[in-house]
């Protein structure tokens, strides 16, 4: 990856996420298992996907709190069955696009009736979850 598109990326990811104060070594970013980060608001999250890009996110760990499970959601045909009618916040959505824009490959994206959306590359699976309404 090439530094403009890395200097891309970071600039894209401190849209949605709040680097930590902690600095973590590479070291110590490769030896930990199910690494991802939230936003603020607990709405958004990122898994790393390959060494390269657990090293560009490092400054948004915080390996101090970091759980041992992984966010990931894996959908099973049951979820899907329900169909994919959901409501997410356009904020997020721009700011994911623009993520995944800076990468410059296709994305795929899944979802399912009131579950979190997500959107993967080679690099990244980000994880939004939906609105509810009341």
């Amino acid at each position: 990856m090439e530094i403009k598109q890395k200097t891309q990326i970071l600039k894209a990811l401190d849209k949605i996420f709040t680097q930590t104060e902690r600095n973590n070594t590479e070291t110590e970013i490769l030896k930990a298992e199910h690494i991802f980060i939230l936003d603020p608001a607990l709405i958004c999250g990122l898994i790393p996907k390959t060494d390269e890009s657990k090293i560009l996110i490092r400054d948004f760990i915080n390996l101090d709190i970091h759980n041992k499970k992984n966010p990931s959601v894996e959908y099973t045909q049951e979820v899907l069955k329900y169909g994919c009618e959901c409501k997410y916040s356009t904020q997020y959505l721009k700011l994911i696009i623009n993520l995944f824009e800076c990468c410059n490959e296709s994305v795929k994206i899944s979802t399912a009736h009131e579950y979190p959306i997500t959107f993967e590359n080679d690099l990244f699976k980000v994880i939004l979850a939906p609105r509810i309404e009341n």
